[in-house]
């Protein structure tokens, strides 16, 4: 699959690129997304939360890193372990 993150050129400093995987599925991520917000009763937490958990379970990604608690709980629900462990 080649080199999955454009960290080194985002690491200098070019703010337009991202650190999202290429050829990320972004119609599954959106589908994703939008199916948790609209089962949130509460106030949905901002798309950043959404999408970031989003993309990481359209992708298989087995783990994921965050320290945001809506992400985590999404990210935990789609079967992914969340690191770190404990907040």
């Amino acid at each position: 699959m080649g080199e999955l993150f454009l960290w080194i050129p985002y690491a200098r400093g070019d703010q337009t690129l991202t650190p999202f995987p290429k050829g990320a599925p972004w119609d599954a991520a959106f589908a994703l997304a939008r199916s948790w917000n609209e089962r949130t009763a509460e106030q949905p937490p901002t798309s950043s939360f959404l999408l970031h958990p989003a993309i990481a379970a359209s992708c298989g990604c087995t783990h994921f890193l965050s320290f945001q608690r809506e992400s985590r709980a999404l990210a935990t629900a789609a079967g992914m372990k969340v690191l770190p462990a404990r907040l």
